[in-house]
């Protein structure tokens, strides 16, 4: 067994798991639990070995262990906020892909993850019963986008495909990659956040096969980004592979400039470039994250004073319905929140 797999089968899964290493109450341990049995908890041992369990604002405890504010459903929230399952590939009850702009495609490796998100757009799928892609499946999913020349561009979420074996993975970009008309093959994964082991250098080369793969990681927080994630994302750097950051602008977490511009050069600094800040999106039970557009904006504005052009990301908004992303700042946008 390799050691991802093994940070990853040692995950914490449930609050009695925690009490030793965390020292919870015996209150917060039952919290934890109920709030974990309709989004589930997972953290791998290397990214609980960053918490500061002492610290109820420590943002990256925020981010991963589950509060009594997420059982709090509002009016405007979905479990499906971007209405993906309107434009979706479906196999019973099974999400393959949805296609929501022309020339891109999205497909669902797993609904398998590293660790589960607190403020997760995709609740309704993440860890809820850990199914990867059958063959049949995956040749669905080909004959689709064969059928469809006019999608250029695969992108691989989730779940996190980084959570499928090497074996999985590989036969899946090969058969991504025989379709003609496919011109690139994206990863979005948080998976080297939770657990960066998995990027092995058999998974580098893996991924060098199948040129031309952009890589989108997804850190939300400087004290994410560690000295062995930086040098596990530099493998994929060094064989040619473009690694760009995606991030979600959280209360209480990163929304704040001293934050955002020392994530922003750090990035840059590890010749990773800072590529989204996303404006949260109403997914249940995620409302105690929500920042206000028009602060958002005004972050943006004053890091677009501390910034080189290439280190400064884009603040954009998902729409149910839009056929590209929205750009936050250039122009009105109706979303209340």
């Amino acid at each position: 067994m390799e050691r991802w797999q093994q940070e990853d089968r040692a995950a914490y899964i449930s609050a009695g798991q925690l009490v030793d290493t965390m020292g919870l109450s015996e209150s917060r341990r039952v919290l934890i639990d109920r709030v974990a049995a309709q989004f589930p908890l997972k953290i791998t041992p290397y990214y609980l070995n960053l918490l500061e369990p002492g610290n109820a604002d420590d943002p990256l405890l925020k981010m991963s262990l589950p509060c009594e504010e997420e059982l709090s459903l509002q009016k405007d929230e979905s479990a499906d906020p971007l209405e993906e399952l309107s434009t979706s590939l479906l196999d019973g009850q099974r999400q393959l892909l949805t296609q929501r702009y022309q020339n891109r495609v999205l497909v669902f490796p797993t609904t398998r993850c590293g660790g589960y998100c607190r403020f997760c757009f995709r609740k309704r799928l993440a860890g809820k019963n850990g199914r990867d892609l059958s063959p049949d499946q995956c040749e669905q999913i080909a004959s689709y986008i064969e059928d469809r020349p006019s999608i250029l561009e695969v992108i691989l979420s989730g779940g996190d495909p980084l959570m499928l074996e090497d074996k999985a993975l590989a036969a899946l970009l090969e058969r991504i990659r025989s379709i003609k008309h496919v011109r690139t093959i994206r990863l979005h994964s948080r998976m080297p956040v939770w657990n960066p082991y998995r990027l092995t250098e058999r998974l580098v080369a893996l991924l060098n096969r199948f040129q031309p793969v952009w890589f989108v990681v997804h850190i939300n927080h400087p004290r994410e980004l560690t000295g062995l994630l930086v040098q596990a994302l530099s493998g994929l750097i060094e064989r040619g592979v473009p690694v760009l950051n995606q991030m979600v602008l959280l209360k209480d977490v990163n929304d704040d400039l001293e934050t955002l511009n020392s994530l922003c050069w750090q990035l840059v600094k590890s010749r990773i470039q800072p590529y989204y800040v996303h404006h949260l999106d109403k997914a249940q039970g995620t409302a105690h994250f929500r920042v206000p557009i028009s602060k958002g904006i005004a972050l943006m504005d004053q890091l677009r004073q501390l910034l080189p052009g290439y280190a400064l990301p884009r603040y954009v908004l998902d729409l149910p319905g839009s056929t590209s992303k929205t750009p936050l700042g250039n122009h009105p946008v109706n979303y209340e929140l």
